[in-house]
């Protein structure tokens, strides 16, 4: 197999590339059929070599490189070299860094935005031809876009904000740390600036100490431990494999044993090897380079002595006296050296302390490989010393002969005696004088506890007879002189008048090498120690141990968002925009909870006698759930694969109520007046509007790529785009350079002007195998078409406008709870009435209101966050609650209560959601029709029922009194609710009025009437709606009877289902 210009061949001709099995694609375990294996290896190879990979891998590599190099910087971060270096630092005096402080200056972040930005502007021309295709260069694009994307979010907005923030006061930014918002100071940065609020205060002496401190235990992750746990899983996968599982206990030892082998072996190898590997090299070569074998290296005896290592004092005492003189030049030289280092054995002073270490030096470097000894360093002007003669060395130069070495040597013996005689003397006058010191210490001592009676009596008796003792000094240390309790008083028994002093007891007992409990010694403290040191040193189970206590501080909401989002719309916006264009898209439709109920646990069948099944009776055992796989919508592959790119346009002047309604622009459309119809820009690609004015609207507009969203928290970030110039291909647009990613929050203050409405819409990137000029390939030119599978709408009508909902909204008196966490609370504690919902609930209600008229009794499909077990943390969920507790507010509402010209409808496909596809519109009704006869009835034309629950403009509401809540009708989602007044505005129930499987499905309306009876008998709105409880036919008849009596009754029970000819009234089951 061999690549050509990215063309990957295979040898022997082409290869038929057919369709493998799903069981041959699947891992394969167990018994292994070997010829299956061989089969689906050939098939895939086959379909990898037609694939061309040469293009991809290429383009693949090129663009990870910015990605690998700042993941290796990181791991230099995190490395103990780090420390070793900037202590060494620090040892010379020079200035040092820490992690923390290099996280905070983003060094690494910016040598990876530089190379990205390098990257997407540069024109890789070294593609093959046949990988210079439209296709590619949106790849690159994608590759480049998403990474630094994911990267601006994870590491580039937490290193910029507290507490990494904090530490850039270590590197002459105080200034920063100064003016840092209150929103965005975590608690370490507000306990800082408390006692260190201004500029020189931060760079005093104290705060510079404190931060160094923190600084120099900061760590940025857990690389270090999980470099740890590493080596323990590579020796158990080794030790656990066709043998014995591994107890703790050898576990335990081998990792001890291999840590200290690793201590002793140097991280990098010097490359020096031992004068034998030296010499069976150069022996293996001039074998090479002769052809035939060399001299035989004399064998080494194996006879049982000990083998002197590299190192040791004589070898040391040999460099220091007779360096650079060759052994076969000093003849009798080296026997009177052997008397000197003889006399110097002997006598044990410094000099011969020095050798020893020195010695033991070279032992060591020998064992690494390295020299014992530094080599002599050769010269053109160097002398060797004579052979034949010694310098004197008493300091006077003097040039000794041979003859006269002897009497020389036995001076300084003499010398070195007498020395030592006069040291021993100094010695023992030393401690004569510390003796008689002592002395009058334990006087002092018993004048001054001579008052004392009991246990202290003893004690000063002890002083007095030797209690004190003195230790002699060794090399160059002074005599010391401690205390040692008396062996008497020891072991004195009471009966001769002596009693055990309880001080020295404890003394005796704390220093016991014993644990046994029948002598009544206890537990000393040497048992104490070694039980901690062994606690320390002994490999335990994660399960055994005691947890460890999390340190979580609490964090603002602006510090969570990385951005400040005070007094500002921006975060409104956010939502908003996430609950109607992100989350129906990228949520996989949910299905109702009996029906998945049903398929989940359907009944199990037995096979009859002649091979027919029946259903299977009795009891049988429980089988384990399976997990139900993630199901991902194409929408959100799309955006996870990064080919959703966004359009977002101001629109202009007023907005008229029927702006976005389908049958007015069909019928503007109809007329050619399509672009007087409406307000709003064009956002199709020139299907409406002219040419020169659909170009006027794309400049005007704002372009960003969609680069990376954590589909659990909804925090997205964006990479901008201007627009170059449309063609029959579609949109051009080139990205900024430097790439400028930033956070959607970020983009929406900086470029979005929220006085205005906005409309948004999804665009997606060409891939197409159109052929490219080498010059042509630059990653930053991209090329969109309007994504048909997504509608565009309206996601912000105005600051004014979204003020002015959510100020009427809070008039009516409640809101509808969404959010688990506060409605649960909200259960618990009784409460009724007002609540205050989720913020994804009250953003984009028209939304989600379609979701709940599907779906009974589910939570909302735009609830923050998702609930996506793949992606995000698990305390993610309380980001929405923790918003509404900051912000009084409500946030997003629907147009309810406003004026026809001053909201538009959004509904539709272009509220589409979660739970509903779709939905096309309807025309206009007969106002002479049922709707009319039950709206001057009982029905209310505007605002919420008794129950609260909001209206989308087009239900019908019967009300059923004072107290007794309501009953609605949904033309749109053909379904029935009943609200409940006693348990605040979210208590309903949902079902549906179209015809079905069970043959009762489209009847509601006895078994609503009869569930708005039963609220007397739930305490909470959790207990009303959750409880499942089937009612008789004799409870829903009553209901449905009493119901009919009432005015308008007939024409609303009109949207139920037909009757059936052999179907009464009321059906005889319902559920």
């Amino acid at each position: 197999m061999r690549f050509a210009a990215g063309q990957l061949e295979m040898p022997g001709g082409e290869l038929e590339v057919g369709e493998t099995d799903v069981s041959e694609q699947q891992q394969l375990t167990g018994d292994l059929d070997f010829a299956a294996t061989n089969k689906a290896n050939k098939k895939k190879l086959a379909m990898y070599a037609q694939a061309s990979p040469g293009c991809t891998i290429y383009v693949i590599l090129k663009m990870a490189k910015p990605l690998l190099r700042l993941l290796c910087g990181f791991i230099w971060l995190s490395s103990e070299q780090f420390d070793i270096c900037q202590d060494t630092a620090a040892a010379r005096n020079d200035p040092r860094s820490y992690r923390v402080a290099e996280a905070a200056q983003q060094t690494y972040l910016s040598k990876f935005r530089q190379q990205v930005d390098h990257l997407m502007q540069t024109e890789h021309m070294f593609l093959p031809s046949g990988g210079c295709t439209v296709a590619m260069r949106a790849l690159m694009f994608r590759l480049l876009s998403r990474c630094s994307c994911a990267v601006h979010q994870y590491l580039t907005v937490s290193h910029r904000n507290c507490p990494y923030r904090v530490f850039k006061a270590l590197t002459g930014q105080a200034p920063e740390v100064e003016d840092t918002p209150v929103c965005l100071q975590d608690e370490l940065t507000k306990a800082i600036l408390a006692d260190f609020p201004t500029y020189n205060e931060l760079q005093s002496e104290e705060c510079q100490q404190i931060l160094s401190s923190i600084a120099h235990s900061f760590q940025l992750d857990i690389l270090n431990i999980e470099a740890a746990h590493a080596s323990t899983r590579r020796l158990i996968t080794l030790r656990s494999v066709q043998t014995w599982a591994l107890s703790m206990e050898q576990l335990n030892a081998e990792w001890v044993l291999r840590s200290l082998v690793s201590l002793r072996e140097p991280f990098m190898p010097s490359g020096l090897v031992s004068v034998n590997n030296q010499m069976m090299k150069k022996r293996k070569r001039q074998e090479a380079v002769a052809g035939q074998p060399g001299p035989k290296m004399p064998k080494i005896r194996n006879d049982g002595k000990q083998k002197v290592g590299h190192g040791g004092t004589w070898r040391a005492f040999v460099h220091r006296n007779l360096k650079g003189i060759k052994f076969n030049q000093v003849g009798q030289t080296i026997k009177r050296m052997r008397l000197r280092y003889q006399m110097l054995k002997a006598s044990r002073d410094t000099e011969w302390s020095l050798l020893e270490h020195l010695g033991l030096l070279g032992t060591l470097a020998g064992q690494q490989g390295a020299m014992p000894f530094p080599a002599l360093p050769k010269g053109p002007t160097q002398q060797m010393p004579n052979p034949d003669i010694l310098q004197d060395d008493s300091g006077s130069g003097a040039v000794v002969p041979l003859e006269t070495t002897g009497d020389v040597v036995q001076a300084e013996l003499r010398e070195l005696k007498q020395e030592s005689r006069v040291q021993r003397l100094l010695g023992e006058t030393e401690r004569e004088q510390m003796a008689a010191d002592v002395v009058e210490a334990s006087k002092m001592h018993h004048d001054l506890l001579s008052a004392q009676q009991g246990q202290s009596s003893g004690l000063v008796g002890a002083l007095g007879s030797g209690a004190y003792r003195c230790l002699p000094g060794h090399f160059g240390q002074p005599d010391v002189a401690y205390f040692a309790a008396p062996a008497d008083l020891l072991v004195k028994d009471s009966y001769r008048g002596y009693r055990i002093l309880d001080s020295l007891t404890a003394v005796q007992e704390m220093f016991r090498k014993t644990v046994s409990d029948r002598k009544k010694y206890g537990y000393g403290m040497w048992t104490a120690l070694m039980t901690e040191w062994q606690s320390l040193n002994r490999l335990v189970r994660h399960s055994e141990h005691e947890p460890i206590q999390t340190g979580e501080t609490s964090k603002s909401m602006c510090l969570e968002q990385g951005t400040c989002i005070c007094n500002s719309s921006v975060w409104h916006y956010h939502c908003k925009f996430i609950a109607l264009m992100c989350k129906p898209h990228f949520l996989p439709k949910r299905e109702p909870r009996n029906q998945s109920k049903e398929r989940a646990e359907g009944p199990e069948t037995v096979p009859g006698p002649a091979g027919s099944s029946a259903p299977l009776t009795g009891s049988a055992p429980s089988q384990p759930k399976l997990k139900k796989k993630a199901v991902k919508t194409p929408h959100r592959i799309l955006a996870e694969q990064g080919f959703l790119v966004l359009r977002v346009s101001a629109c202009k002047g007023r907005i008229t109520r029927h702006a976005d309604n389908s049958w007015v622009q069909l019928a503007a459309r109809s007329a050619g007046l399509a672009g007087h119809s409406a307000e709003l820009p064009a956002i199709t690609d020139g299907q409406v509007t002219g040419v020169e004015q659909e170009e006027e609207q794309l400049q005007q507009s704002l372009w960003y790529h969609l680069g990376f969203m954590n589909f659990r928290t909804w925090q997205c970030t964006v990479t901008p785009l201007n627009y170059s110039y449309s063609d029959e291909e579609g949109v051009h647009l080139l990205a900024q350079d430097p790439l400028g990613c930033c956070l959607h929050l970020d983009f929406v203050k900086q470029n979005q002007d929220l006085k205005a409405a906005w409309v948004a819409q999804y665009y997606t990137l060409q891939s197409t195998a159109t052929h490219l000029a080498p010059v042509d390939m630059l990653p930053a030119h991209v090329t969109v078409r309007s994504y048909k599978g997504l509608p565009p709408l309206k996601v912000w009508l105005g600051e004014e406008a979204e003020a002015r909902m959510r100020r009427q909204q809070r008039a009516r008196g409640g809101q509808r709870r969404q959010g688990v966490s506060q409605a649960s609370r909200d259960a618990a504690t009784g409460h009724s009435g007002r609540s205050r919902g989720s913020a994804s609930g009250r953003a984009g209600a028209a939304v989600s209101n379609a979701t709940d008229r599907v779906f009974e009794d589910g939570p909302s499909a735009l609830q923050l966050p998702s609930g996506d077990e793949n992606s995000g943390s698990d305390k993610d969920h309380d980001v929405e609650n923790r918003l509404i507790a900051e912000d009084p507010a409500p946030m997003d509402e629907t147009a309810v209560g406003l004026e026809p010209d001053d909201v538009p409808d959004i509904e539709g496909g272009q509220a589409s959601s979660s739970s509903a596809g779709p939905v096309e519109p309807r025309g206009p009704t007969d106002p002479s029709g049922p709707i009319a006869a039950a709206a001057s009835a009982g029905a209310r034309g505007r605002g919420g029922g008794v129950g609260g629950g909001e209206r989308s403009g087009t239900e019908v509401v019967y009300d059923l009194g004072p107290g007794l809540g309501s009953v609605r009708y949904y033309p749109v989602s053909s379904t029935m609710q009943a609200y409940c007044p006693h348990h605040g505005s979210d208590c309903r129930k949902t079902r549906t009025v179209k015809p079905g499987r069970p043959e009762h499905q489209g009847r509601p309306l006895g078994f609503l009437l009869s569930w708005l009876k039963d609220c007397a008998n739930h305490e909470t709105k959790q207990q009303h709606v959750h409880e499942h409880r089937k009612y008789t036919h004799v409870v829903r008849a009553e209901a449905r009877e009493e119901f009919m009596q009432r005015e308008g009754a007939s024409a609303f029970a009109e949207y139920e289902r037909a009757r059936r000819d052999d179907e009464g009234p009321e059906p005889l089951s319902f559920s």
